[in-house]
């Protein structure tokens, strides 16, 4: 009787886990995503570190001896610039020993112990300038039209989408076809309307806007991103736009460009980036020259050059470093000055 009293009055409490939910939540999360981890850091953020430290060596990839610290001498040689005074008489200035000539702005002749540094920086804003602004309004305009209830809605998308999936040499091998001085398809159709046509690959004036057009081929992807901002656009606010008597191009720059404001700056960003990265059409196109007279010289093309032709890989580490630099700067910029164009529904403004 006594020992049941006591059994009774005893309090019995459930075994407490060891670990709580979220514990055991965080480990399996971690366990699924651990091979992209061991890919992240075997593949991205290991080459990045170690192209870091290359970056700060003199390392010649065909020689027996390892990278050799020579700390940022790499860098002061691609940015060393230096500014004289040519005479009046137009003679050449006395630059210092190891400075190339680069440009001149009245007498002031600006030299730079690395030339192809900036003639290959040059040549891709350049590119950039022409290339960015006309291949978003095509994707954009492109985008509007698939956005029309017309027949063959599907069959226009599929086809203005395919092109972006081809590859980037093949696509370079057809527009060398195209593009062609004597024999190029273009030229040809020129000549039908008594045009001569120039040599678009071949003549410094023409081989920019000719690798711009190239890029208009491959807008499907910007394109099709586009169409899916636009197909976001709430259709009531057109409906009380129509109401109140606005004509469809009113609609369009009142209401579709606003609202399709943070896809814009998406693909304005790719851009950028894709931009910068340009390489494997020049470098077809040009044979890896960057011909004419370096005009079409890529700051990608000289980078690979420098790894791969001349085996100096501690130099291009930092020239690379540097064009991750440009670029992540540019980008800052963009997603700077975004909140004074960039609709944002829930944003607080100031």
């Amino acid at each position: 009787m006594a020992a049941t009293t006591a059994l009774s009055g005893t309090k019995i409490t459930p075994t407490t886990s060891r670990y709580s939910l979220k514990q055991i939540e965080i480990f399996w999360g971690l366990l699924f995503i651990l091979p992209w981890l061991i890919g992240l850091l075997l593949f991205t953020a290991g080459p990045m570190l170690a192209s870091l430290y290359l970056s700060f060596t003199d390392y010649n990839i065909t020689s027996p001896q390892g990278p050799q610290w020579i700390g940022g001498q790499n860098y002061s040689h691609i940015l060393s610039l230096e500014f004289k005074t040519a005479s009046s008489d137009g003679a050449a200035a006395a630059l210092s020993p190891g400075y190339s000539e680069l440009l001149r702005v009245g007498n002031t002749v600006v030299g730079a112990t690395d030339i192809f540094f900036w003639k290959s920086m040059k040549v891709t804003l350049l590119f950039a300038l022409v290339a960015l602004p006309s291949s978003m309004l095509m994707a954009l305009t492109l985008a509007v039209i698939g956005n029309l209830k017309l027949p063959f809605q599907r069959i226009f998308r599929t086809l203005f989408y395919m092109p972006s999936v081809v590859p980037a040499v093949a696509t370079a091998l057809i527009f060398q076809q195209i593009l062609g001085r004597d024999n190029g398809w273009l030229n040809k159709l020129l000549e039908a309307f008594h045009i001569q046509g120039p040599g678009w690959l071949s003549e410094e004036n023409t081989v920019l806007p000719a690798l711009a057009l190239i890029g208009l081929w491959g807008v499907g992807n910007a394109m099709v991103i586009y169409l899916a901002g636009l197909q976001s656009v709430p259709t009531e606010l057109y409906e009380a736009a129509k109401v109140d008597g606005a004509n469809a191009v009113r609609r369009f720059r009142s209401i579709t460009i606003p609202m399709i404001t943070p896809v814009i700056l998406y693909n304005l960003v790719i851009g950028l980036i894709g931009t910068f990265q340009y390489f494997t059409i020049a470098f077809v196109l040009t044979n890896g020259n960057g011909s004419p007279n370096y005009s079409a010289y890529f700051y990608n093309m000289y980078l690979y050059k420098t790894a791969f032709a001349f085996s100096n890989m501690g130099y291009a580490s930092s020239l690379a470093w540097i064009l991750m630099l440009i670029v992540l700067a540019i980008t800052a910029g963009v997603f700077f000055t975004s909140g004074k164009w960039v609709f944002q529904p829930n944003a607080t403004r100031s």
